[in-house]
């Protein structure tokens, strides 16, 4: 999946009125998304990180250094990308939970508001473990995390890196091979030594963040490729069948056939015959005529 090495180079070879309207594409898609809007470049979600404020308040009132936590499954592949500075997702946070061990920060911890059965359980032993780590109900917004005043946000390689950056807030990555990588937007620590350093000095950090350098990521990421090489249109197959997962069972057969047509046949074809004689190792379906 490593083609987000390349996404700069990519963009700067498309015609100037292309990265434009691009970029204002990515910003409306992403404002669509902090809008609570469901599934935007994500078929596989069922629910909002964006959705409504709370009445209470979530993160304490005081002047500390405020760091969240965004985790990963522990039952997803910890490496789709490369290597990580960790082995695996466990490994990364208890090692923070031993860094929190030895800071003046407020420390908060946030799943995914539809995470897998199980992962709850294994939180719950690291903010025993570690009580400097406290943990926000799943479904609160992220939104009013940043509203009342979140610092960073730590993550393996995972969305919040481009979706905080573009709200304004520093991603301390724990990958050099997430898919943010080639932008800096995100603090990207190649070893657990200099992540270590990053973690204990964030009162001197000193960070901005080029939100046009988001939209580019994003407009490269979601929109400049896209899944249309078999059905003329992924997403609204994903819903036509009731969800992302149902695309692996033998139903997606069925609508393959119903969607079936000469033209639509000789179009994938051509697809594949164009990916073949480009010698790329990823294939690179765009259309980026829909811009213009």
């Amino acid at each position: 999946y490593n083609d987000f090495l390349y996404y700069p180079k990519q963009f700067r070879n498309l015609p100037k009125a292309v990265q434009l309207r691009g970029i204002e594409e990515a910003r409306k898609r992403l404002e669509r998304r902090f809008a609570g809007e469901v599934g935007v470049d994500m078929g596989y979600s069922k629910k909002s990180a964006y959705g409504g404020q709370k009445t209470k308040r979530v993160l304490r009132a005081s002047n500390k250094i405020k760091v969240l936590i965004a985790t990963h499954c522990f039952f997803d592949s910890p490496h789709p990308y490369g290597i990580n500075i960790f082995p695996d997702f466990y490994e990364w946070l208890n090692f923070l939970g031993e860094i929190s061990e030895n800071t003046d920060y407020d420390w908060y911890i946030k799943t995914h508001p539809d995470f897998l059965p199980g992962n709850v359980e294994i939180i719950n032993k690291f903010v025993e473990k570690y009580p400097k780590f406290t943990l926000i109900p799943s479904d609160t917004s992220h939104k009013q995390i940043i509203k009342e005043g979140i610092n960073y946000a730590l993550t393996v390689y995972g969305t919040i890196g481009f979706e905080y950056a573009a709200l304004g807030v520093p991603v301390i990555n724990a990958s050099m091979f997430n898919p943010h990588i080639a932008y800096n937007f995100n603090i990207h620590p190649e070893t657990v030594e200099q992540y270590k350093t990053v973690l204990m000095d964030l009162d001197n950090q000193n960070f901005s963040i080029d939100k046009n350098d988001v939209y580019e990521y994003y407009y490269m990421r979601f929109i400049y490729n896209n899944e249309n090489w078999l059905f003329d249109d992924y997403p609204s197959m994903i819903e036509e069948l009731g969800g992302y997962r149902e695309q692996f069972k033998p139903k997606i057969y069925d609508c393959f056939l119903k969607k079936y047509n000469v033209n639509r046949d000789q179009k994938t074809v051509k697809i594949l015959d164009d990916f073949i004689e480009s010698n790329d190792f990823r294939m690179q379906h765009t259309e980026i005529l829909k811009l213009n």
